[in-house]
């Protein structure tokens, strides 16, 4: 399988099965074999009378997706998010100017308007729209007492990423570029689409079903993404970062939580909470996307 084409996945949704755990995204197909939807996973781990969730999630789906997640929130003392912030450069972390954005001295308010503005983030929103989906940023309720910013900055992200950054016309290639590798029969479909014209003008009807279609189906699909692309993505200082505001919030004692990242995180997750001395409780499926 082609290297860009692998990037290509991992980093515009971030999405990758975790073989240890049975994966955090799965396509279900019908009696006649078509796909019919794509789901994720939120999978619990325990230790002590504290719960971990791990809320593996895609960045595009339906709206009633990220309603169900919004709703869902509530069951948290705390819900650790990800999201590449653009913060002042005279401090080290969102987390250090709380205190100038919000309202309480404890916790103030995260200024999340100063998110998406990254690369993956721009290339997100365009692949949500091409798809006749909704982009996640605008779409969950990150203004709720109970969710705290836990990960890099956009300097960080970018410092992290040098050399390794590619715009989003050239990922919106990738996505076309069909490679000698086996993949979904849904994929020869997507790839053969014109990809310019319908960045200029907008995919039909047809073509937009197709691309959902074929994406879902590569992102169900793509098993052997997680040991080459973690480096590259910076898929482990960002959980670095995360578990570091968990383990902030556990000496708060506060016993439940939810990790809300992109599932392609999920399998590192899950590795380090073992380390901790988690185990794995249950986990529950939620549908994505409805092809």
């Amino acid at each position: 399988m082609p290297r860009l084409y692998k990037l290509f996945i991992f980093l515009l949704l971030l999405v990758q099965p975790s073989p240890a755990d049975e994966g955090y995204v799965r396509l279900l197909r019908g009696a006649d074999g078509k796909p019919t939807e794509l789901q994720t996973a939120i999978a619990r781990f325990a230790k002590d009378g504290t719960t971990v969730d791990l809320v593996g999630v895609i960045h595009v789906g339906d709206l009633v997706y990220y309603q169900k997640l919004n709703k869902h929130f509530n069951n948290y003392q705390s819900v650790l998010y990800e999201m590449i912030l653009d913060v002042p450069k005279s401090v080290s972390h969102q987390n250090d100017v709380r205190e100038l954005l919000g309202r309480e001295r404890k916790e103030p308010r995260v200024d999340t308007t100063k998110g998406g503005r990254d690369s993956l983030s721009l290339f997100q929103q365009k692949l949500a729209e091409l798809l006749g989906l909704e982009f996640q940023l605008p779409n969950i309720d990150y203004t709720r007492d109970n969710f705290h910013h836990a990960d890099l900055t956009l300097q960080e992200f970018n410092e992290a990423m040098a050399g390794k950054k590619q715009s989003p016309l050239e990922l919106l290639k990738s996505l076309f570029e069909v490679g000698n590798f086996e993949g979904p029969p849904e994929y020869e479909q997507l790839a053969s689409l014109p990809l310019l014209r319908i960045i200029a003008q907008g995919p039909t009807p047809q073509e937009q079903q197709v691309m959902r279609i074929g994406m879902g189906a590569l992102l169900a699909d793509s098993n052997d993404l997680s040991g080459e692309l973690q480096n590259e993505v910076v898929v482990g200082k960002r959980n670095e970062k995360a578990l570091a505001v968990l383990q902030e919030r556990l000496q708060r004692g506060e016993t439940q939580f939810a990790l809300f990242y992109g599932a392609a995180h999920m399998n590192d997750f899950s590795e380090r909470l073992r380390k901790w001395g988690y185990k794995p409780v249950s986990k529950n499926w939620m549908r994505a996307w409805k092809l």
